[in-house]
């Protein structure tokens, strides 16, 4: 539409019109009503008769077509499947063709028209997100902020970021690189840079807390350690270490918590350290060490630290962002490897560069300090995923291409079509998108958090001794045994989901080791079930190993 063309309202037009009729002249009607003379000489004629005015090119789609697909587009994108510039096209052409078979297009022109025309909708680069993490729900996050609310309020400390804590580990291996744009020649298409290169692997171990503050970090190098690293000026509160692999296990988190964790605490007790479920992260030696110290450990649900680890969301990658600038301005790229003994210097002033200020934001974004739970949201499920009708009504998994099986979804209703977000004219063009399957890794699905209140389990654990001695039968058939001792039970904690449920227990008849029963896995529960048969001794894995 240009700048001087207005549409206008129909009834201001009537009543101009009526007033000519009424012998007033055009000329003083137009002016009064801010009317063009011609526009309401051709509207008195009847020229513009059951004609609506437009201006422009006429739009590909109508208004409710148009509406259905930016509905679709942001639909997909919340559960995880974005559509491309070239699906949405694919979609707009196929709701064209209903009414025009032979039609060919669109151009990239109505696509970039199209995002103008909807500013709710933009372009982004898309990142791959595993099949546990798409599969996050809605109950898990408010169960695991329930699980957070209850602790900070406990130990008091709802209003003391530097009591909140969150510890990670992150690798460094093969090529370092970096995603900031750059200036090259005018007409250049790709703007290629040089990748740093790091011999072996590296993992550090990080912790920092709600008010900017980061702990002493812990490096891990696989094979050996570099030289001279004890005398590159340092602070001596880094802790360093070597293994085959250069990957963290239970032992060396253990020694970076007992040697590193505690001693940076100072007086900051009680406090509150969140972080994933790996298993180096549940050895007892850190739970005993914990209880003893005042320190609550928090898991976050399996499969959301993406969404709920301060660490992973906000300081991670601007940390090695940091240390690649460094490396690549001593000129450390391709050919020239970064050595080993160089990258615990360069660590630090990465480090040294990231203000408090940006440690504190990540805690903000992901919702712990200052608490706000509705700040994280997971991608949402689709609508034939929910119990209502779920078994008869709802569209089978289909891909969002549009060309594949119109029959067999033409057959089933479409719950999209169902809620009103789609007509049913276009029900076999816009379909849910498939459901995202549960792992069937067998993984603990929500939060939970070992409190610092050291519980009874050394008392559980003698009584449970004299009775594994004085027993006939084998120690870890415990059914009848776990009736008897309620009691005792309740304060126990499974080695696996580190929680007291009240189930069948197994103990190891080497160590004070307890486990559920049904947190083995299913090799373990057929020497659980031999071991009773034969009554032979059942050994737990860390007694194996050993």
């Amino acid at each position: 539409m240009g700048r001087k063309q207005k549409i206008h309202d129909q009834q201001v037009i009537n009543k101009a019109i009526a007033e000519i009729d009424k012998g007033k002249s055009v000329y003083s009607i137009s002016k009064k009503y801010e009317i063009p003379e011609t526009t309401l000489r051709n509207h008195a004629r009847g020229k513009y008769r059951g004609h609506k005015t437009s201006f422009g090119p006429k739009h590909l789609l109508n208004a409710s077509e148009e509406t259905t697909l930016v509905s679709y587009v942001l639909y997909m994108a919340d559960r995880g499947f974005p559509l491309t510039r070239k699906v949405i096209k694919n979609l707009a052409k196929e709701v064209v063709q209903i009414s025009q078979p032979g039609y060919t297009g669109p151009s990239k022109k109505w696509m970039k028209s199209f995002l103008k025309r909807n500013k709710n909708l933009t372009v982004r680069k898309s990142h791959a997100l595993d099949k546990g993490r798409a599969s996050i729900t809605q109950t898990q996050i408010d169960q695991y902020f329930q699980v957070l609310k209850q602790t900070l309020e406990r130990l008091d400390i709802a209003n003391k970021p530097s009591h909140i804590y969150n510890c990670d580990e992150t690798g460094f291996s093969g090529n370092l690189t970096s995603d900031k744009s750059v200036v090259v020649k005018k007409g250049v298409r790709q703007a290629f840079r040089a990748h740093i290169s790091l011999n072996g692997h590296i993992t550090v171990n990080f912790a920092i807390n709600a008010a900017g503050q980061t702990v002493p970090p812990f490096i891990i190098f696989s094979k050996n350690l570099p030289r001279d690293i004890f005398k590159d000026g340092l602070p001596d509160n880094w802790e360093y270490e070597c293994t085959e692999s250069g990957f963290i296990n239970g032992n060396l988190f253990s020694k970076w918590f007992s040697n590193v964790f505690l001693p940076a605490l100072g007086n900051r007790r009680p406090c509150v350290l969140i972080m994933d479920n790996h298993t180096s992260h549940m050895s007892a030696s850190v739970i005993k060490d914990a209880m003893e110290n005042s320190v609550d450990l928090l898991y976050f649900p399996s499969h959301s630290s993406h969404l709920l680890q301060p660490l992973d969301v906000g300081y991670f990658h601007v940390l090695k962002s940091k240390l690649f600038e460094l490396a690549s301005g001593l000129g450390y790229v391709e050919s020239r490897a970064l050595p080993r003994h160089i990258f615990s210097k360069l660590l630090h002033h990465a480090m040294m560069k990231i203000s408090p200020a940006v440690v504190a934001a990540a805690f903000s974004a992901t919702g712990i300090y200052p608490f706000h739970s509705s700040v994280v949201k997971p991608l949402s499920a689709p609508l034939s995923s929910h119990k209502e009708d779920s078994s008869t009504d709802t569209c089978p998994p289909s891909s969002p291409s549009p060309s594949d099986n119109r029959a067999s979804v033409s057959k089933q209703v479409n719950m999209l079509v169902r809620v009103g977000m789609v007509p049913e004219s276009l029900a076999e063009i816009f379909v849910e998108p498939p459901p995202i399957k549960q792992s069937k890794r067998k993984t603990y699905h929500e939060a939970r958090v070992i409190e610092s209140v050291p519980p009874l389990k050394k008392q559980c654990i003698s009584e449970f001794a004299g009775k594994k001695s004085s027993s006939s039968k084998p120690s870890h058939v415990i059914d009848s045994m776990r009736e008897s001792s309620e009691e005792h039970f309740t304060d126990a904690i499974c080695e696996v989901c580190l929680t007291s449920r009240p189930l069948f227990w197994v103990g190891c008849d080497e160590c004070d080791a307890w486990l559920h029963y049904e947190c083995l896995p299913n090799n373990e529960k057929i020497d659980v079930d031999l071991s009773i048969l034969t009554k032979s001794k059942w050994l737990c894995l860390r007694c194996r190993e050993e």
